[in-house]
């Protein structure tokens, strides 16, 4: 049976990705992949194994399920849960050896019970919220909190991180988290703190500010062959994408001029036209809101999308494609002959960010796994 859509997975481009960032860091800067909901999308497990073996020596996620997923199938790597843990869960983390981000006493205390009582010793490190607004300790109260864990028995504070809301466009506010960063990474280290591991750049600091890297980096889109918003002009690696979305025709009509297109009749055609029907839809994750906006690939050439995205399905324009029948492959996201399109194209049309445009691929999108 046809898949009528498909997510095709590149895991060899994977691997160059991760290439083009060691030969940015260098040997001594740690990579944090970062693989939360579901690889953004990409299959997290197929994913961290490649990046893994690629040279990355940690790996972020969301939360304890998607830890849990990953030990077996990445061993060498150190997992860290990027968002707060429940206390509840506590024992959980201690027990798996995981790497939690925490940013209050009452979570450390309920770390520090749950090593106790299994005998174990827990690695945290602490967020420092330098303007992000929605977790972590708050500078000005950093040392004394470290100093509250540091009297704690089975929790050890191995590093300090912070988030930055803004790097893609925002200079002057995202150099000064940077230096309130550093002002309390030496506030921690005076309270006899051995900070292992600093961190701070997603990215877009990666690229756009190359202090910001530290010892540990924290890639995302990069690692996935998908550029931030960064300034046009900026250099960057020399990415591969590793999505490409397919599907195929399942009909063509011709329908004359004056006839209108999908829901809300926002599309009327001017001219007599050959319109190609394609099974993907908001069902499948492709963005509702690029109805009448964005084009998909036929046979090399660009198609617009005409009219509403249904839940389902999608009209398209190939009247120009001459060679296009029931059967023909259609690329909503990646290349087909001399042309493509990139997430990055469709997330500045909707507007949204890039992350959004993968992550939205829903579970009856089929994921396959190939090696360019």
């Amino acid at each position: 049976m046809k898949e009528r859509v498909t997510a095709q997975v590149d895991i060899s481009a994977v691997g160059h990705n991760m290439h083009e960032l060691r030969q940015i860091v260098g040997m001594r800067t740690n990579i944090m992949a970062i693989v939360k909901a579901d690889a953004y999308g990409h299959g997290a497990c197929e994913i961290s194994k490649a990046a893994v073996r690629a040279g990355a020596e940690w790996l972020g996620v969301a939360t304890l399920e998607e830890a849990i997923q990953l030990e077996k199938t990445t061993p060498g790597a150190s997992i860290c849960i990027l968002s707060p843990i429940q206390r509840d869960d506590a024992e959980e983390v201690v027990l798996h050896r995981f790497i939690p981000i925490i940013g209050d006493f009452e979570t450390a205390l309920a770390l520090s019970k749950a090593a106790q009582k299994l005998r174990s010793n827990v690695k945290v490190h602490i967020e420092i919220d330098t303007g992000m607004g929605r977790s972590g300790c708050l500078p000005e109260q950093a040392s004394k909190l470290a100093d509250m864990i540091n009297r704690l028995n089975g929790i050890t504070i191995t590093g300090l991180m912070t988030h930055f809301p803004v790097p893609e466009d925002d200079a002057t506010l995202t150099l000064h988290q940077f230096q309130t960063f550093l002002s309390v990474v030496k506030t921690v280290e005076a309270t006899d703190t051995f900070l292992q591991h600093l961190h701070c750049a997603s990215s877009a600091a990666i690229l756009r500010y190359p202090e910001m890297r530290l010892n540990m980096i924290r890639p995302g889109l990069l690692l996935y062959g998908i550029r931030p918003s960064v300034p046009e002009d900026m250099d960057s690696p020399n990415l591969k994408p590793v999505l490409t979305l397919k599907s195929q025709i399942v009909a063509i009509r011709s329908l004359t001029a004056g006839s209108s297109i999908s829901y809300g009749r926002t599309h009327v055609l001017r001219t007599n036209s050959r319109l190609a029907t394609i099974p993907v839809g908001y069902g499948d994750g492709y963005p509702r809101a690029l109805g009448n906006k964005a084009d998909v690939l036929i046979s090399g050439k660009r198609c617009p999308i005409l009219g509403r995205v249904c839940m389902d399905v999608m009209v398209v324009d190939v009247s120009h494609v001459i060679e296009a029948s029931v059967g023909s492959e259609v690329v909503l996201i990646g290349a087909q002959a001399n042309d493509k399109i990139l997430a990055e194209d469709l997330a500045r049309m909707v507007p949204t960010t890039e992350h959004d445009i993968t992550t939205r691929l829903t579970s009856r999108v089929p994921r396959k796994y190939v090696n360019s």
